[in-house]
């Protein structure tokens, strides 16, 4: 909370010569102040003749339909990428694409594929796409609260092979904190895992549970949609861009109950298998409200305290 902490950081990095820490340091200050003009300045004077860095690395451009969108992990992203690469691009027959695995047999990978066709290829590009008035600049977002109980059954919960999936050390890291034995296939519980998130600054965070400011990269976007509303938010994207983009419906993609049960009960506090019981028994996963008991709805409130004020989230 110290003014121009991040700042200060990002100059000394820069004298110290590690220009990537001066980058995220810039990152975090202009996510904190986006009209930090000494910020924004340094941040341009170090990647203007760099390529992309993040998060403008993974923004899909197209020229020919002059549109830029910020795909965000957790909010129809994989989706936003093949549709992007389906419509505009066409290279999901090219590289035939499958949709069931996200296999792409140039890029092994749909989101790889579009990170590698559709990114910019310069800083340059980004910041003449963002001062065009002709092009389509759009992001979608979606509650911070819903994101991190999609984020945490998706990664940590879902399937019998959660632990192999490349979030081992962070299990490892939580079960230490909290005295539990480091065995195979072991969990941490929702509570545990928000809990050892939110001290961790902006850029330490893994993607898919980063705060949505942050891929903002202080830029302005034409039209911020959101998940909630994402059927009529699209049906305008659609209008601006004159073709149908395609993402598909809103998929229950972590895997919630049709109709919530235990509205009197929090899950905060289960391990995978009760969970993974639960949604068996009962035909999916409570509902996100049913992970927040009121301490946990006020630390993620503070936490993601930007994300909530820049795109007026309720819980």
């Amino acid at each position: 909370q110290i003014p121009n902490l991040h700042y200060a950081c990002a100059v000394a990095f820069m004298k110290l010569g590690r220009t990537e820490e001066a980058i995220l340091a810039c990152r975090s200050e202009i996510a904190k102040t986006p009209d930090h003009r000494d910020a924004i300045a340094l941040l341009n004077g170090i990647i203007s003749p760099l390529r992309p860095s993040w998060p403008e690395s993974t923004y899909l451009v197209n020229h020919d339909y002059r549109f830029l969108c910020c795909p965000i992990p957790r909010v129809m992203s994989t989706n936003t990428k093949r549709a992007v690469l389906r419509k505009v691009a066409g290279l999901d027959k090219k590289h035939g694409h499958n949709e069931k695995d996200c296999f792409c047999k140039v890029h092994r990978h749909t989101n790889i594929c579009a990170l590698v066709e559709c990114k910019p290829r310069t800083n340059g590009e980004v910041q003449r796409v963002f001062n065009d008035d002709r092009y389509f600049k759009f992001i979608i977002v979606r509650s911070p609260w819903r994101r991190l109980v999609s984020a945490y059954l998706c990664k940590l919960i879902n399937g019998p092979d959660y632990w192999t999936k490349g979030y081992d050390k962070l299990v490892r890291q939580i079960r230490a904190e909290n005295n539990l034995s480091l065995g195979m296939g072991s969990s941490v519980t929702f509570r545990q895992f928000i809990e050892h998130e939110v001290r961790k600054s902006d850029m330490e965070m893994n993607n898919h549970w980063k705060p949505l400011i942050t891929f903002t990269a202080g830029h302005k976007f034409d039209f911020i949609a959101k998940l909630e509303n994402i059927q009529n938010d699209l049906d305008y994207i659609n209008k601006k861009l004159g073709f149908k983009l395609d993402v598909g419906t809103r998929k229950n993609t972590a895997g919630y109950m049709k109709n919530a049960t235990h509205q009197d009960k929090y899950f905060c506090d289960c391990y995978a298998d009760e969970l993974l019981m639960i949604k068996e028994n009962c035909g999916g996963h409570p509902g996100y409200k049913q992970f927040y008991p009121p301490e946990l709805k006020e630390l993620v409130a503070r936490r993601y305290a930007s994300d909530i004020k820049a795109f007026r989230y309720e819980f």
